[in-house]
């Protein structure tokens, strides 16, 4: 009788998992065209308040759902970077492929002060404010 029994709960199960559609999740296809400086992505975050940072060839950008932000600064040593973080203050943080490290506080860029030339491009990490 158990023997019978599993065999029609088992093939219940798989009658019932042949006929489950599966769900496609939603997303939005961002380029160029919608806006985005460059095609050439390396590193997306969403932070706490739901913005998407975006790093790409042109630099670090601001999605907010409508429109992108650019942010550059006259102390960057080159755009294109990645590894973007937020810290506990809500401030953006990514690095640019020379390994310069840069943050995004009250809406402008700013370099990380007294940061000596890097080694190379190494990962960074955020302990605790510095600034």
């Amino acid at each position: 009788m158990r023997f019978w029994a599993s065999a029609i709960i088992m093939l219940w199960l798989c009658i019932g998992c042949s006929c489950a559609y599966g769900q496609d999740p939603y997303f939005i296809n961002i380029t160029t065209a919608n806006g985005l400086p460059s095609n050439s992505v390396y590193c997306i975050m969403q932070d706490s308040k739901g913005f998407m940072w975006i790093a790409h060839d042109e630099g670090l950008s601001r999605y907010d759902g409508n429109e992108f932000k650019t942010y550059t600064s006259k102390y960057q040593t080159s755009k294109p970077g990645t590894n973007i973080s937020e810290d506990k203050y809500g401030r953006i943080w990514y690095q640019n492929f020379d390994g310069y490290i840069y943050y995004v506080k009250n809406d402008r860029l700013y370099p990380l002060p007294q940061q000596e030339n890097p080694a190379g491009f190494t990962p960074y990490a955020i302990l605790d404010s510095i600034l």
